[in-house]
Parts: structure tokens; C-alpha cells; sequence
């Protein structure tokens, strides 16, 4: 029986916030190296994992800040929702191919009824409706769009990237 061929050792390195961060335009920047990830499988199959989690979960607004500051001059856009909206769910994988096609841009996530510190969170951010987008730009809110409006988002991303 033939051995599968295993390609040279790859290792990608990331970065953590205190959310399990990954994010390509973080690489180098001021949050530091916390964690790395190591395979000795086919390079195409890390990437893809890679990928899957390009949207990162924030649970707090301490969270959210860090990574604002983190970000720096890079667009953020934070998706707000709910686990009983059926607009939030039928978006999310819109939301996640986006997370891919625009590299250079941090998206996240909050699920507003994960505990207390997300439905504070909502609340603080003035969140009325779901799904919301909050887009911002050195630490500054710059656009606000509420519903699952695919088009409205990525125009939006292409304005203020």
C-alpha cells in the first residue's frame, strides 16, 4: 500500500487577543506572538482551516477595544446578532466569504445572547435591531448598517478600507 506523500513541515504563526485571533494584516503588530500552529499537512489544507476562522468571536467590550487598538489605520467590521435570528444566520456565510475576499480588513463577530458581558455589550453599543454592522477606522465608528444587506456591507468595505 502507498504511503501518502506529506509535503515539507509548514507552521503558520498567529497572533491571540484574548479571543482566539486570526487575522493575516495582524501579523507584526503590537499584540504579540502568543500561539502558532504547526502541520505537517498539505499546505492547501492549512490554508483552508486558516480561512474558516477569519471572523473572530469578541465577548466583551475590553475585548473589542484591544482589538481596535490592534487594528490601527485597518478597517474593522463587527457583525452583531442573535443565535434565534434567521436574517443573522442566513448572512453568516456571506459574512465569512467576505472575511476572505478582503485580506486586508478585521472582521468580528458578537453574539449578542451569549451571556452577560455580549448583552451588555449590545446595549452599550446600541444595538436595536440584528444583524447590525458597526464598520471602524482608527478607533472611530465611520458607518453603521442594520440588516442582512450583503451589497450595502461590502460597499461599505470598499469606501473605508
Amino acid at each position: 500500500m502507498r504511503q501518502p506523500s506529506v509535503r515539507p513541515f509548514t507552521c503558520l504563526v498567529f497572533f491571540f487577543a484574548p479571543m482566539a485571533f486570526v487575522n493575516p494584516s495582524f501579523m507584526g503588530t503590537p499584540l504579540g506572538m502568543k500561539g502558532a500552529v504547526c502541520s505537517a499537512a498539505p499546505t492547501k489544507n492549512v490554508a483552508r482551516n486558516v480561512s474558516t476562522m477569519l471572523v473572530s468571536d469578541i465577548g466583551s467590550k475590553a475585548e473589542l477595544d484591544k482589538v481596535l487598538e490592534g487594528a490601527g489605520s485597518s478597517l474593522v467590521v463587527v457583525d452583531y446578532s442573535t443565535s434565534w435570528c434567521g436574517p443573522c444566520k442566513m448572512i453568516e456565510p456571506k459574512f465569512q466569504q467576505m472575511s476572505e475576499e478582503y485580506s486586508d480588513v478585521v472582521f468580528l463577530k458578537v453574539m449578542g445572547d451569549k451571556d452577560e458581558d455580549t448583552q451588555e455589550m449590545m446595549k452599550t453599543e446600541s444595538i436595536r435591531a440584528v444583524p447590525a454592522f458597526h464598520f471602524w477606522k482608527e478607533k472611530e465608528r465611520v458607518h453603521t448598517i442594520t440588516g442582512a444587506r450583503t451589497d450595502d456591507i461590502e460597499s461599505a468595505i470598499d469606501t473605508y478600507k
